[in-house]
């Protein structure tokens, strides 16, 4: 047996294995991610589903120099959550987390404390450094897949303002995470400016 960090990998080679090893290595993690985002049982159970099926589809996509396979597996299953989210354009199967106004400490799950260790810590730290409405604007855009219209709209400031936050929180993330240098490299790559 490969090892676990290479499951979509055995999946785009067609190890029937590897699909039986990712649900059950990742069904606990979609499934938290989903439960932040949808309050009936049906939507996050097809919609796990659907992630679980994309996974499949986008297996061959996978490259672990990248980025590791929980976070690949974890961008899917948000991007799945929001999608379904939006489809119905509604509030009504919105699971509220904490008020707009105190967005407070950030809480990680504890299946995704296990699948991502290190990783999830230093980010939520590097989150929690930023200054409050900094934070709100990325947990809310982030997380809870908002508009950066809705957001203003929300917290009462011009979209401009709220753009600027997102934009500069996250700039702050790269650093505080170690990423602004892994993202400068890459894009000098992606330019043709280093050999």
């Amino acid at each position: 047996m490969l090892d676990d960090s290479t499951i979509l990998q055995r999946v785009a080679i067609g190890d029937q294995t590897a699909v039986d090893d990712c649900i059950e290595k990742y069904g606990g993690l979609i499934w938290s991610i989903g439960k932040r985002y949808l309050r009936d049982i049906t939507d996050l159970e097809d919609v796990t589903q659907e992630v679980f099926i994309e996974l499949w589809q986008t297996a061959k996509r996978f490259d672990p120099s990248l980025g590791s396979e929980p976070n690949f597996v974890a961008l899917i299953a948000r991007r799945r959550m929001v999608d379904r989210l939006r489809r119905r354009g509604t509030e009504q199967n919105r699971v509220p987390t904490e008020s707009i106004d105190d967005v407070g400490e950030i809480s990680v799950d504890v299946s995704e404390r296990l699948t991502w260790g290190d990783e999830i810590e230093r980010t939520v730290g590097c989150l929690e450094k930023l200054e409050s409405v900094r934070k709100q604007v990325l947990v809310l855009h982030l997380r809870d897949g908002y508009s950066h219209g809705r957001i203003s709209d929300a917290l009462k400031l011009p979209l401009g303002t709220i753009k600027s936050h997102a934009r500069r929180g996250l700039l702050q993330m790269q650093r505080c995470v170690g990423l602004h240098d892994a993202v400068r490299q890459v894009s000098s790559l992606a330019n043709g400016e280093l050999r």
